[in-house]
C-alpha cells in the first residue's frame, strides 16, 4: 500500500497514464478532477551545413602567364546561419612547392564567396592541392584544386650566324634559313630592317615566308657595286607573342667577296713565220685581265714544243702585272723548210686566279729561202805557178736560195788564152742547175799576170754572175 499523499499519487498516476494512454488519462480525469498538461520544449534547431557550388577547381596554364582567380560560392545548407567561415588550411602535394595557389573569403558569414588564385610562376609540370573551408559547428568542406602548367614556346632558328663566299662578278645563289618552334606554335613573326652599315650598300634581302612557325627566312644576295671584301648584315626574328621564350633573335650574315683574276689573251693561236737560216720577226700577244681584282705575278712558266727541233722561241713580258705584252720572237736558223708547233704556258701567282696556267698556241712556218741570183765562190780566184806548168782552177756556182737555178750556161771570154774551160752541175744537159763546177785548165805561159772574167749564167731566170781568175806565171 502506498503511503503517498492522496494528491500526490493522482498526480504520479496522471504522469503514468499519460505515459501509458493519454485519451484514456484525460477521459478518466476528467470524470474525476480538472487538471493543467505542459507541453515539452521545442526540437532544437539543425546543425549548421556548409554548401560550396563546387568542389573542385582546375587550370591549364603557361609557365609565367599572369594569375588566375576563380571562385566558388559557399551557402547554408539549413536555415542555421554559417558563422566563422574560414579557410582552415590549403594543403599541397607533397614535395610540390606552396607557392601556386592561395585561397581568400569574401565574408565570413555565408553568403560568401571562396577566391582562389593560381600562380602559373612555378616549373612546367602537374600540381595538386586541397582547400579545407570551415564554419562553426559545420562539418569541414574540401576543394580540390588542380593545376598543369605547361612550358613556354620557344622560337628556334636554325642558324644565327651565316657565311656568304662569293666571286666578283659571279652569282651567288639564295639561302633559307628555317623557323620553327617547340611546345606549341609561334605567331606574329617579324622581320626587322636590314643593318648593313652605311658603308656598304645594301646587298641583302631577307623575306619571311609566313607569320607563323614554321616558316622560312630567304636570303637573296645582290652584291652590285661590292668590291672585293668582306661585309656584314643583321637582323632581328621576332615574335610580339607573348610569353614565348627567346621570342627575339638577331641573325647575322657575312659576305667575303673574292677578287677573281682571269687571264685573257689576244689571240687564239699565235701563226709567225720566217725563212730557213733566218729570224723571224718578234710577234706580240696582249695578256689583260678578263676577270677581277689585280692580275698580277705574271710569268712565262714554259715552252713546250711538239715533235721536232726545240728551242726555236724565246719570249719576254714587258710587265708582269696586266695589262701586259708578250714578245715572241721565233728563230729558223736551225730549222728546214717545215711547220712547227709548240705552246707558250703562261702563269700567274695573283691569288684567286681561275685559269693558270693557261697556254697560248704557236705555229712557226718556216720557208724556203727565196732564190735572188746565182754566186761563185771562191771570187775572184787567184794561183801562181811556174811558167810551162799545167795548172787546174774550180769555182763553185750556187743559187742564193733554196731554189736551184736551171739552164745553168757561161760566155766565153773574149781573150780566153791557153785556159780552156768546163762547166759541170747537178741534172740533165737540157737542165743543168745549181750547184756547178767551173772548172779552169791550161798550161803557164810565159812570166807574168793573167787575168780572164767569164760570165755565168741561169737562163731559165735570167741571174748572171761573172768569175773572175787571176793567173801569176813566174820563171
Amino acid at each position: 500500500m502506498s503511503l503517498l499523499p492522496a494528491r500526490l499519487s493522482r498526480a504520479a498516476l496522471f504522469v503514468a497514464c499519460v505515459l501509458a494512454s493519454p485519451m484514456a488519462c484525460s477521459s478518466s480525469d476528467s470524470q474525476n478532477s480538472q487538471q493543467t498538461v505542459t507541453q515539452p520544449p521545442p526540437p532544437r534547431p539543425p546543425k549548421p551545413t556548409i554548401v560550396l557550388s563546387s568542389d573542385s577547381l582546375g587550370a591549364t596554364l603557361i609557365a609565367g602567364a599572369p594569375k588566375s582567380t576563380q571562385s566558388i560560392e559557399i551557402t547554408a545548407g539549413t536555415t542555421t546561419a554559417l558563422a566563422a567561415v574560414t579557410v582552415a588550411d590549403v594543403s599541397v602535394a607533397s614535395g610540390q612547392p606552396t607557392t601556386w595557389i592561395s585561397a581568400t573569403l569574401s565574408a565570413q558569414t555565408a553568403p560568401a564567396t571562396l577566391m582562389v588564385t593560381i600562380d602559373p610562376n612555378v616549373p612546367a609540370g602537374t600540381y595538386s592541392a586541397t582547400i579545407h573551408v570551415s564554419a562553426t559547428d559545420a562539418e569541414t568542406k574540401s576543394v580540390r584544386v588542380s593545376l598543369t602548367v605547361k612550358p613556354r614556346p620557344r622560337l628556334v632558328v636554325d642558324t644565327v650566324a651565316l657565311g656568304l663566299n662569293g666571286d666578283l662578278g659571279a652569282a651567288i645563289a639564295a639561302r633559307t634559313i628555317h623557323v620553327t618552334s617547340v611546345e606549341g606554335a609561334v605567331d606574329s613573326l617579324a622581320v626587322s630592317k636590314l643593318d648593313c652599315g652605311g658603308a656598304a650598300p645594301a646587298w641583302l634581302a631577307a623575306t619571311l615566308s609566313g607569320p607563323t612557325t614554321p616558316a622560312t627566312v630567304k636570303l637573296e644576295t645582290t652584291p652590285g657595286a661590292l668590291k672585293a671584301g668582306s661585309y656584314t648584315c643583321t637582323f632581328v626574328l621576332s615574335t610580339s607573342q607573348t610569353l614565348v621564350d627567346s621570342a627575339s633573335q638577331t641573325v647575322r650574315v657575312s659576305l667575303a667577296l673574292r677578287a677573281v683574276p682571269r687571264i685573257a689573251i689576244s689571240v687564239d693561236t699565235l701563226r709567225i713565220g720566217a725563212f730557213r737560216q733566218q729570224d723571224g720577226q718578234p710577234s706580240t700577244v696582249s695578256v689583260t685581265n678578263a676577270g677581277s681584282g689585280t692580275l698580277d705575278g705574271l710569268s712565262v712558266a714554259r715552252i713546250d714544243y711538239g715533235s721536232g727541233p726545240s728551242g726555236w722561241l724565246t719570249t719576254s713580258f714587258d710587265s708582269t702585272t696586266a695589262p701586259a705584252t708578250l714578245t715572241v720572237t721565233p728563230s729558223a736558223r736551225s730549222l728546214g723548210p717545215s711547220t712547227y708547233n709548240a705552246s707558250i704556258v703562261l702563269a700567274s701567282s695573283a691569288a684567286g686566279v681561275t685559269n693558270s696556267p693557261i697556254a697560248v698556241p704557236v705555229r712557226f712556218m718556216v720557208s724556203p729561202i727565196p732564190t735572188t741570183g746565182i754566186s761563185v765562190t771562191p771570187n775572184p780566184m787567184r794561183l801562181t805557178v811556174k811558167s810551162g806548168t799545167s795548172f787546174n782552177m774550180k769555182f763553185t756556182i750556187t743559187a742564193t736560195g733554196d731554189t736551184p737555178a736551171a739552164q745553168m750556161g757561161f760566155a766565153l771570154p773574149s781573150s780566153p788564152g791557153p785556159f780552156y774551160f768546163s762547166l759541170g752541175c747537178t741534172g740533165s744537159a737540157a737542165q743543168f742547175t745549181t750547184p756547178c763546177i767551173l772548172q779552169v785548165d791550161g798550161m803557164a805561159p810565159g812570166p807574168g799576170t793573167y787575168t780572164a772574167s767569164m760570165t755565168l749564167r741561169s737562163y731559165a731566170s735570167g741571174f748572171t754572175a761573172v768569175a773572175t781568175f787571176i793567173l801569176t806565171s813566174t820563171p
